[in-house]
């Protein structure tokens, strides 16, 4: 990828999560924070200064037969990948992270947002956990812009199976 192609790239991202935001009348936040990206849970907490718990992580897995999955927690919450493959059959599931990651979806590490998803993977799970939380804050399409809202949204207008998953 050259220099500044990575920026396009989230940039658009981050269009197509207002363009959903705005087609569906969510009741969501884009929240730029272009001087420190967000790579991680430690990061967001500080860039955003929100509890563990209002963290929105979203995790994107293969299983043995290369079908992506996305699964969506709470920052406070560790998902028991041994009951995930028991609930949903799949098989040997491991991360997609860095390299694979930008080439599998397109998408760069810190850059996966809830609302375009379904568009990329094949399956999307949450933890049950996140639908008590008022708010979360997660990526926005870009690891320089966070997405303030409401698990309730997500899963409105993303088909997703809500699991019990620690």
């Amino acid at each position: 990828m050259k220099p500044g192609e990575q920026r396009i790239l989230s940039d658009d991202g981050v269009r197509k999560v207002q363009s959903i935001i705005d087609s569906e009348g969510l009741d969501a936040k884009v929240i730029w924070h272009k001087d420190k990206p967000v790579l991680s849970m430690e990061d967001a907490i500080a860039v955003h200064g929100i509890a563990p718990k209002n963290v929105l992580k979203c995790l994107v897995m293969k299983d043995r037969k290369s079908r992506i999955i996305a699964v969506m927690a709470p920052g406070d919450i560790r998902i028991d990948i041994k009951k995930l493959e028991e609930l949903t059959g799949l098989k040997k599931l491991t991360f997609v992270a860095g390299e694979e990651l930008i080439a599998k979806l397109g998408v760069e590490p810190g850059a996966v947002d809830p609302l375009t998803l379904p568009q990329r993977v094949s399956e999307v799970f949450a933890e049950r956990s996140l639908m008590e939380k008022d708010f979360v804050i997660g990526s926005a399409g870009s690891k320089y812009c966070g997405l303030k809202i409401k698990p309730a949204d997500i899963i409105r207008i993303v088909e997703t199976t809500i699991l019990d998953l620690q």
